[in-house]
């Protein structure tokens, strides 16, 4: 039997009405709410019946538990961040006054209570004013509910709690499990940090206040809801809007993390993108091989068919090195196509510098190298000039963008090939200067100051090698500059290396950059000695220049 009642509309008639659904009707059109929305306003909009709590940052929530009643409160640390957005969303098992993952049985002195604080002082976590709580809970017998709020200033003051609906109300509920429906009529719950006067907080306080005898005595709480005819602050769609994607004006639809389906339908059956934004036709649909001759295997993986071809590979032409000691600056301009390029690059052959290359200097003879790199063709060319018989190479860039430009570049000489390839040997004072007193070993009891060390040059390597010898003894601890390698062959950097003396002596060379070669530490193992006249002191070393 449905319960009635009389109310009175604005048109000024009583009617009776009941709880049945057929007998709601719609109002007249002069019955509206002004700066609220009404019970089935928000029923009938997705933005107002969507649950204000969902997704909550658990920063926000705090389950607390006694087992005396509530004298003593302890904090639930057992209780996860992902349970408690599972409590305000979608459900979680909460015991009633024992921790999260114990199954304890409960007493009449078994009380938890839920704090949710949506403004911190510091972080607004929910901004809203509730209409209406849903709270499920999983017990054999009705618990006790009291609900409070804290403002702002009494939550930064520590200050007291309010209760709501009055000083001594309370709220039974139940379920097994089951939703009780509470109306949580609240102008304000979170809000700006200066917001002070606003509820700050709210508190449920579950109570157990009896014990069914034939049932299971563990009790839980499940879920949590709250509606509120504002969402001014709130951190996702779902809490915003009732449904968790967004869209635009076009219906494009975001989704803000994965989804999973067994199946997807439509016209596009497929994704485009992966999850990191990877265009999966471009990045996925084919693989390609390719071998070191250019031969290649381009496999697609939507019907598995293959493709195959040879992409060209550039072949490069040896030219002569010429051995040369000048050398002047020119400039000179290559007036080869794009056209002329591709081809020559494509069948792997040179073309001839003499054609279109124009020089301040006549060329007698040369080949040109053509490698393709970074969207530009790069052209050597390796030339002998006429009037400085000088070996040089030339290089340009042509970028394929910008063909039509005449490109002007400089030639240069080729040092670090010349220095590896040509070769010098050296036996007379070109390469050599003796210090005074010093020469060549010649016989035991004379030096030479007319022969010299031999000096052998192969590109930038150097060798030295040779018997020297004093004419008078030296004293123990001089270390004497023996002569000066002219500055052809002089080394980069400084060196020693460790030589042999007269008899048992042992000496140490040490080779500078401005030529000297210096004996150092002439003696023995034991301790430096002189220098005996006509000493025998053999030298090889090799170096880089």
């Amino acid at each position: 039997m449905a319960i009635v009642k009389k109310i009175k509309l604005p048109d000024g008639n009583t009617h009776t009405v009941g709880t049945y659904e057929e007998l709601i009707d719609w109002g007249p059109n002069d019955t509206y709410q002004q700066g609220n929305v009404s019970p089935i306003g928000m029923s009938l909009s997705d933005e107002h019946s969507a649950n204000r709590l969902a997704f909550l940052n658990p920063l926000a929530v705090m389950h607390e538990y006694s087992s005396d009643g509530g004298t003593t409160w302890i904090v639930d640390t057992n209780m996860t961040d992902s349970q408690k957005i599972a409590l305000c969303t979608s459900g979680a098992s909460v015991p009633i006054g024992r921790p999260v993952g114990t199954n304890i049985d409960a007493t009449t002195n078994s009380v938890s209570r839920i704090t949710l604080t949506c403004q911190d002082g510091t972080n607004n976590y929910l901004y809203t004013n509730p209409k209406k709580m849903l709270i499920k809970v999983n017990v054999a017998i009705a618990l006790e509910l009291i609900i409070e709020t804290r403002t702002g200033t009494n939550y930064l003051n520590n200050g007291a709690w309010s209760r709501y609906g009055g000083e001594n109300k309370t709220y039974t509920i139940s379920g097994w499990p089951g939703w009780n429906d509470i109306p949580l009529i609240l102008g304000t719950l979170g809000g700006g940090t200066t917001q002070t006067s606003n509820n700050w907080q709210l508190r449920l306080t579950i109570r157990v206040t009896a014990i069914h005898p034939n049932y299971p005595k563990i009790y839980h709480l499940n879920s949590l809801r709250i509606y509120g005819a504002n969402a001014w602050q709130v951190n996702n769609n779902y809490a915003l809007t009732g449904h968790i994607y967004s869209f635009d004006l076009y219906q494009n639809v975001t989704f803000p993390s994965k989804v999973t389906a067994t199946e997807f339908s439509g016209t596009s059956t497929r994704a485009k993108q992966d999850e990191s934004g990877n265009n999966i036709k471009a990045t996925y649909a084919s693989s390609l091989t390719i071998d070191n001759d250019g031969a290649f295997t381009l496999k697609n993986k939507n019907d598995g068919t293959l493709s195959s071809g040879t992409i060209p590979v550039p072949k490069k032409t040896i030219c002569p090195i010429y051995t040369v000691e000048n050398y002047a600056s020119s400039t000179a301009t290559c007036n080869y196509t794009y056209t002329e390029l591709k081809n020559a690059y494509d069948n792997g052959y040179n073309i001839n510098p003499l054609l279109k290359v124009n020089v301040t200097d006549t060329i007698y003879s040369g080949s040109c190298v053509i490698e393709y790199s970074n969207n530009s063709f790069i052209i050597t060319i390796f030339s002998i000039i006429y009037g400085d018989n000088d070996n040089t190479e030339m290089i340009v860039e042509y970028d394929i963008l910008h063909m039509n430009s005449t490109i002007a570049f400089s030639r240069h000489r080729r040092d670090s090939v010349q220095k590896l390839l040509s070769t010098t040997t050296e036996t007379t004072s070109s390469g050599y200067t003796h210090s005074s007193g010093w020469g060549m070993y010649n016989t035991t009891s004379a030096i030479s100051t007319t022969t010299y060390p031999t000096i052998k040059k192969y590109g930038n390597v150097v060798m030295l090698s040779g018997v020297f010898s004093n004419n008078s003894q030296i004293a123990a601890g001089t270390n004497p500059v023996i002569g000066t390698i002219a500055s052809a062959y002089r080394p980069s950097t400084p060196f020693r290396i460790v030589i042999h003396g007269s008899g048992q002596s042992i000496a140490i060379a040490k080779f500078e950059t401005n030529g000297t070669i210096t004996i150092e530490r002439y003696g023995t193992t034991a301790s430096t000695t002189a220098i005996p006249a006509i000493a025998w002191i053999p030298i090889q070393a090799t170096w880089i220049i």
